[in-house]
């Protein structure tokens, strides 16, 4: 990632969901690098996931009806999917607090790649609504899909004014 340098308070002020993105692919090396860990992790016991799907993989077509065929997935370059293995919160914490634990991971790892990816002129939007059942298969076990984050850069001239 080229070093950016951008004012925290001014990223945040002016984070916004993108729902609509061109249709221009993200270099890998970004990927690789904003999907570095650098999100705290409760007890550091990392029981969070975060892969990249991209809009080539093969899955991508079950991955858009998944998510209930909206556009700020279809449209993006790929998303990012939190997915938590909660067992390894709930060794520590018990069951209950070790699911809060590793959703706030969650939501605080993939905000953390939002306020990243914009820094380096990406646009975000965050996916909550999503079928759980029909990712599972696309993904490992133990792991269980949280949450998502469409990303991709801003098509800006979608008609709207």
């Amino acid at each position: 990632m080229s070093v950016v340098t951008h004012n925290v308070l001014d990223l945040l002020a002016a984070r916004k969901s993108v729902r609509k993105f061109t249709k221009a692919k993200i270099e890998s090396d970004l990927i690789d690098d904003l999907l570095k860990p650098e999100w705290p992790s409760s007890g550091d016991l990392r029981s969070l996931s975060v892969l990249f799907i991209a809009g080539d993989h093969e899955f991508w077509g079950n991955l858009v009806s998944c998510c209930m065929n909206q556009e700020c997935v279809s449209s993006s370059a790929g998303v990012f999917l939190a997915a938590g293995d909660y067992w390894k919160s709930a060794v520590k914490y018990g069951w209950d607090r070790g699911i809060e634990y590793t959703v706030m991971e969650a939501g605080i790892a993939l905000y953390h790649i939002n306020v990243k990816a914009m820094a380096v002129g990406l646009s975000c939007c965050f996916v909550g609504g999503f079928h759980k059942e029909s990712i599972r298969p696309l993904i490992s076990p133990p792991y269980d899909p949280i949450c998502m984050l469409a990303i991709g850069y801003e098509d800006k001239n979608d008609g709207v004014a």
